[in-house]
């Protein structure tokens, strides 16, 4: 007599989205958070043209120290790598960044403040 199949039982996601939009220098741009586990993505882009075009990774090694790769788009001039560099310090755990957003003297600091002021006032969120 065949066995009774195993019942599949859906288990809850660990994982956990946020979104947040903040303006720089007359532009609006749209930040995406995905917690998994133990480690957290974000996606940054332009409001009116959402785009993919690089990625980077970050993680705290054994000394401390946070080290990133580019995954995805130019290996040189990468600024998702900078980034993902200074939120995995932030947030001691691994980083998926990926910021599609002009390298823009004006508006590159300020985008980057408005992550850190949700970090600061979300930290359950990331």
């Amino acid at each position: 007599m065949p066995s009774e199949p195993k019942k599949f039982t859906p288990q809850p996601s660990s994982f956990t989205t946020h979104l947040f939009s903040a303006s720089a220098s007359g532009q609006d741009f749209t930040y995406r958070v995905l917690k998994m586990q133990d480690s957290t993505m974000i996606y940054i882009g332009e409001k009116s043209s959402e785009t993919f075009e690089e990625m980077a990774l970050a993680m705290i090694s054994d000394s401390g120290e946070a080290v990133a790769t580019t995954i995805l788009g130019p290996l040189l001039g990468c600024d998702s790598q900078q980034l993902a560099e200074k939120v995995a310090r932030r947030l001691k755990k691994q980083v998926y960044i990926s910021c599609n957003v002009p390298a823009e003297r004006m508006s590159r600091p300020v985008i980057e403040k408005h992550l850190v002021d949700e970090i600061k006032n979300r930290p359950e969120m990331f």
